[in-house]
Parts: C-alpha cells; sequence; structure tokens
C-alpha cells in the first residue's frame, strides 16, 4: 500500500495510512487519461480528473436531488502554456540538470551499458508535499493521499506512450510537510523556494531515512514558486537531474497548483529527465556512456519533452523519450527500476482530476497568488478541450487545457487533449 507519512526530523515515528481498504475506491480510464476516486460517504461521491480538461468534485453543501443524490460540480482546467501572449502565461521553463563528469558520484563513473532485455519499469516513488501545499488540505492526509495518487495516475497515463518499455510509477511513499519539518527545502521567504539547491539537499538531509532509500525516485510537489539558484529567475516550474534513477540525486521538484492538478504534465516531464530523456533536440547525457540523445526529435513537434504546447502531442512522449529510458533502464546501476523493492500491497486511487475537483474551483485556485481568484466561464471552451477563466477586475481572460475527464460534449470526454471516448484507466 502506499503509506501516508507525517514526516518529523528527527524521525521518531512514522504515521501510516492504511491504503488497502481505499484500493478499491480509485478508478482510471487509460484512453482518456481520467482518474477518479469514488466514496459511499454521507451519499454516492465522485471526485478526480475526466481527461485533460475536465475535473469533477462533490458538492457536499448542495441540495441533494429528489432520490438523495450528492450534487456534483464538474468544470474545466488547462495546463499552464508560454510562446501565446493571449493566453498571459509565463513560460514553464522545466530544466533537466546533466551531470558533468566532475559532479559525478564514483558510481556514476564506473558506469557501463548493460545487455538485458527490458519490456517494463515500474519506478517505486517517494512524493513529498511541501508545507504551502499541505496546508491548503489542512494537513488532512487522507485528502492529500487521494489527490497525489490521482495525480500519479495521469502522470501514468501520459507514459502509455512509451511502449518500449512499458513505464507505470508506483507512488510508494506520500510524504506530507510541514513548516517545522521541511528542512531541505531552500526557501526565499515564504513564497518561493530555490531549485538546485533544494535537490541538493534532498540526499544530503534524507539519505538515512527509509523512505527516501528504499524508492527509485523521490519528487517534492510545491505549491510554492520555485526559482533558479543560479539566477533568481522565476519561470522555472520544475527541476530534475537527468538520468539519475537509483543513484543518489534520484530527485525532482514539481510545481502544482492545488484543486487544479494543472502540474500532471510538470510531474511527468521532470519524471521523464530521471529516468533518462532529455529535452527534445538536446544532445546525450554526458555521463551515461553511450546515451542516444535526443537530437532526432525536434523541438517544435511539440511533445511533453518540448515547452511548445499546440496540439495533442503535448500530452504525449515521442520516440526519443523512450528510446533514452529504454537505454537508461538497461545501464548498470539502475537495476533498481526493474525490481519491486517495497513489497507492499499497493493503493492507487484510480481517478480523473474531473472527479477530484471542479472548474470553478479550479479557476479560482490557478492563479490565485498572481491575479487573485478568477471566475469560470462556462460559455466557452467545452468542445475544443478549454477552460477559460476570467478576472474579476478587468476583461482579461485566460486560457487553460482542460483537465483529462471533463466532458467535452455528449458522450465524450477531454482526454490527452483530444475530444474522445471514455478511456478505461483501471490499471
Amino acid at each position: 500500500h502506499n503509506a501516508c507519512i507525517f514526516l518529523a526530523f528527527p524521525l521518531s515515528a512514522i504515521e501510516q495510512m492504511p491504503g488497502v481498504d481505499a484500493e478499491k475506491d480509485l478508478y482510471h480510464d487509460a484512453k482518456r487519461l481520467a482518474a477518479v476516486h469514488l466514496t459511499h460517504e454521507d451519499g454516492f461521491q465522485v471526485e478526480g480528473v475526466l481527461g485533460p480538461r475536465f475535473r469533477i468534485r462533490p458538492l457536499p453543501a448542495a441540495e441533494r436531488s429528489s432520490e438523495g443524490h450528492v450534487a456534483h460540480l464538474l468544470f474545466e482546467i488547462e495546463e499552464k502554456r508560454e510562446n501565446d501572449p493571449f493566453h498571459r502565461i509565463r513560460r514553464n521553463d522545466l530544466r533537466g540538470r546533466d551531470l558533468s563528469a566532475n559532479e559525478s558520484t564514483f558510481e556514476e563513473k564506473s558506469l557501463i551499458p548493460e545487455e538485458r532485455e527490458i519490456t517494463a519499469i515500474y519506478p517505486e516513488l517517494t512524493v513529498f508535499t511541501d508545507s504551502v501545499f499541505s496546508k491548503q488540505f489542512n494537513y488532512n492526509y487522507t485528502a492529500i493521499l487521494r489527490y497525489v495518487t490521482v495525480l500519479v495516475t495521469c502522470v501514468n497515463l501520459r507514459f502509455t506512450s512509451v511502449r518500449d518499455p512499458y513505464v507505470w510509477a508506483r507512488p510508494v511513499y506520500i510524504v506530507a510537510l510541514n513548516e517545522q519539518n521541511e528542512i531541505y527545502m531552500a526557501l526565499s521567504g515564504s513564497r518561493h523556494v530555490y531549485d538546485a539547491t533544494t535537490l541538493d539537499n534532498m540526499p544530503k538531509m534524507l539519505k538515512d531515512y527509509y523512505y527516501f532509500k528504499a524508492t527509485d525516485i523521490s519528487v517534492t510537489i510545491t505549491a510554492r514558486d520555485i526559482i533558479s539558484t543560479y539566477n533568481g529567475d522565476s519561470s522555472t516550474a520544475g527541476y530534475a537531474y537527468a538520468g539519475t534513477a537509483c543513484l543518489d540525486l534520484k530527485v525532482a521538484i514539481t510545481e502544482e497548483t492545488p484543486f487544479t492538478y494543472d502540474g500532471i504534465g510538470l510531474f511527468a516531464h521532470e519524471l521523464a529527465h530521471v529516468l533518462g530523456a532529455q529535452h527534445d533536440g538536446d544532445p546525450p547525457i554526458s555521463n551515461i556512456q553511450g546515451h542516444p540523445g535526443a537530437y532526432s526529435c525536434s523541438w517544435n513537434d511539440g511533445y511533453l519533452m518540448s515547452y511548445i504546447d499546440k496540439d495533442e502531442n503535448h500530452h504525449r512522449f515521442s520516440y526519443c523519450t523512450q528510446l533514452q529510458i529504454r537505454y537508461t533502464a538497461r545501464y548498470t546501476g539502475r537495476k533498481c527500476l526493474l525490481e519491486i523493492n517495497v513489497k507492499e500491497e499497493e493503493f492507487m486511487i484510480y481517478n480523473l482530476p474531473s472527479e477530484m475537483i471542479t472548474l470553478e474551483a479550479f479557476c479560482r485556485n490557478v492563479r490565485r497568488y498572481e491575479k487573485g481568484e478568477l471566475k469560470y466561464n462556462p460559455d466557452r471552451g467545452q468542445k475544443e478541450c478549454k477552460v477559460y477563466c476570467n478576472e474579476l477586475r478587468s476583461t482579461m481572460m485566460w486560457i487553460f487545457s482542460r483537465p483529462d475527464g471533463f466532458s467535452c460534449s455528449q458522450d465524450r470526454v477531454c482526454y490527452l487533449g483530444k475530444c474522445t471516448e471514455r478511456p478505461d484507466v483501471q490499471h
């Protein structure tokens, strides 16, 4: 099962939330990039992601139907984009750092390729949520667990475009941090966090903790604004070390706005970096001998390892990403990707964002710290799998991608940026 851990330094106790009972409540649909959590608490309730643009959540305070059913709110969102001034969205500067030879550990320097057949990898993850993120859920670990597992399910649905090897990440530990124990976070004030310094701190400060050592990759989800360690640039939305799965620097950090699932693509992008993928069009990773790189795939094609978002490619990985992940998984020192190290029953919530949040809530939260609350415009964007959010004090309109699972027409939902039939996401 996944463990939802309250992290304390020094570690005196670990509070684990059993996931076996909740496992049956998670459902996902691969064709539509949907993942939802179903509960029967005080009536049937659905919360999660319905495709790339739609979210759904219950409205407990609303009046019930004549049959006593809980009312639900269906709403749209869009992931952050760049290169289009009309969208008024800052650049997603997702960075994957290629470690130079003098920064590599002895283990990395001595690596040589291994010849072994690989058909599937199941990266085991420890996911940290920073205090700002956790506080938005009132430190309710059940709510955090459900939200993060839905997010990772949607990340996995994007990895279905990588077929050789098959990739399915397993969030083994979910660690909810508070202000007292997020000691590895390199903060600048209360709203900003440095990228590289934070990642460098993780193995230094967490190396003796089981939940860090036991998994293949550790990812920090932050509700703060990530800024560059080197120049303070705030355009960074995620950061990772390329090809470091199973090694000391098996770490990444990515932004996520609570209750929006707008960071699904960011998380998938950074996870692909750690699994060995460079940006499309970039050279090989210098300290992995024989690494294929991504010269053969154009940045302008707009796949997930590019910042360009022009069509449904932005919800998929290129062929170059598949080649790089396959090569890295065969490389000496990355054997952990082929093994199930934490042999516990896995808990997953196979929901889509549309079953966890509403489009009204998405607009309220998605730019709260930059522009304040926005208001959802239900009259536009459904057929195009877009979400329109209006600023309250101006005529400015923000356009976002519709989250996975939200309706785009009768009997069809948005999934990976397309309006299509509802997919089956149960893994």
